[in-house]
């Protein structure tokens, strides 16, 4: 039987909504991404005010992942991630407003900022368990990766079209372009026909108790490997961005265009790599041992 290719999964219309959606969102994410980190950095030239903004953003994650998750297995994915877009385009409101005050006291940014961060918990995880829905089985390999390099594309054109925003009109703009895009969004989930979705099967392991699923990886020594090399990367991407973020604009006197060029370059790789795994039939060991090699000396 014939591989699916790439182009099949985008027959299907109802993930080629889902695929605009994602490209929309996180291309809107980074103009608020971006516009965040220029005004911290502004107004306190502070590396470490940056690394709050990451905090901030991230622990709801982190807190709130096992519960997002059990709703996600009860609650139709397409109806969270409506909501979920709405209360974005609510939040870029929120900052558009603050940001446009002649002074603001940063805790109201950081608070917003945790506020966003609760909703894309609920945006990450939802997403992820849809695409199944979307596309079925026999193309759900090629519906993942497809979903990455939309990912990734929109980090590669968002931070730059941002920094030119940025430069020419300011934040306020930025962030309005944020929440327009996040009404879009919605709008695209709302477009998605629930009756061409796949229903998913329900089973014993939904409805698992957080202990049971520790109990699961604390067992499966493979599982185990897999999770921690993911926290490990993910850690070092984090710090990475702050670091890169904080260098370009505090050490070397970047403007915008200069950060947003930095963020289009870190993804041109994501892009690429996400293209040659459409091609694999399966990732081995010494696939994934390369491609760690490749990210540690890059790091270094």
């Amino acid at each position: 039987m014939p591989r699916p290719s790439a182009s099949e999964v985008f027959r299907n219309a109802n993930f080629s909504l889902f695929f605009s959606a994602q490209l929309i969102s996180h291309t809107g994410m980074w103009f608020q991404n971006l516009t965040l980190a220029l005004i911290i950095v502004e107004r306190t030239a502070s590396a470490s005010a940056l690394a709050y903004v990451s905090v901030a953003q991230f622990t709801p994650l982190l807190l709130l992942a096992g519960v997002v998750g059990k709703i996600a297995d009860t609650i139709s994915p397409r109806i969270v991630l409506t909501i979920t877009a709405a209360c974005s385009a609510v939040v870029a409101c929120g900052l558009e407003f603050f940001v446009s005050l002649p002074a603001v006291d940063l805790i109201w940014l950081y608070a917003l900022v945790v506020l966003a961060g609760c909703v894309s918990a609920f945006e990450r995880i939802s997403s992820q368990a849809f695409i199944f829905e979307l596309v079925g089985g026999d193309l759900l390999k090629n519906a993942v990766v497809l979903n990455t390099v939309a990912v990734s594309v929109a980090r590669s054109i968002g931070p730059g079209l941002a920094g030119v925003v940025y430069l020419a009109f300011g934040p306020v703009v930025c962030l309005y372009v944020t929440a327009v895009a996040f009404g879009l969004v919605a709008t695209l989930m709302l477009l998605i026909r629930a009756s061409k979705l796949t229903p998913r099967r329900t089973t014993s392991t939904q409805k698992q108790s957080l202990k049971t699923l520790f109990a699961e990886i604390r067992r499966n020594i493979d599982l185990r490997v897999v999770l921690i090399i993911n926290a490990v990367i993910t850690v070092a991407a984090l710090g990475m961005n702050v670091v890169l973020t904080a260098a370009v604009t505090i050490t070397f006197e970047g403007d915008a265009g200069d950060l947003g060029l930095m963020h289009v370059l870190n993804a041109a790789g994501a892009i690429v790599g996400g293209y040659l795994l459409t091609r694999t039939e399966k990732v081995s060991a010494s696939t994934l041992g390369a491609a760690l090699l490749g990210l540690s000396v890059s790091l270094a």
